[in-house]
């Protein structure tokens, strides 16, 4: 159970109880998705692609070839690089991707969301919208 507060007045809360499946039954993914798409050419080197996940705190990278998406990578594929050797740094990202990338709809329940994430072992999902259109990616810890 979650408790939250219902506001009876501006200066006063009064607390009330909220089943977890309640909630899950009522938000979607457009509710929580982060818009802000990271997006990255097919050719850029694993060194750039890894820069550019820091400096904007995000835990996965779009790639992109020839207008659509070819693959993802994620904090997770970078654990599978062997960083021992120099120059893998300047390998191409889509050598080291992900792919093809799971899809899921901007109005998926997020209950329906974390069954896709268990059952398909996977922590990332781009998220689109009825015409198809690239909204956001939405991760198993948002």
């Amino acid at each position: 159970m979650i408790l939250a507060r219902r506001a009876s007045t501006p200066d006063h809360a009064e607390p009330i109880l909220m089943n977890n499946s309640m909630i899950q039954a009522e938000v979607t993914l457009r509710n929580i998705i982060q818009s802000n798409i990271l997006l990255c050419p097919s050719d850029t080197p694993i060194s750039e692609a890894a820069r550019r996940m820091v400096d904007e705190r995000c835990s996965s990278i779009l790639i992109e070839d020839a207008g659509r998406i070819a693959g993802i990578w994620t904090e997770q594929d970078a654990l599978a690089v062997n960083l021992s050797d120099p120059e893998v740094f300047r390998v191409p990202i889509s050598k080291v991707m992900s792919s093809p990338v799971k899809t899921t709809d901007i109005d998926t329940r997020i209950g329906i969301a974390a069954s896709r994430f268990r059952d398909d072992k996977n922590r990332h999902l781009l998220v689109l919208d009825q015409a198809g259109e690239r909204r956001g990616v939405v991760s198993q810890s948002d």
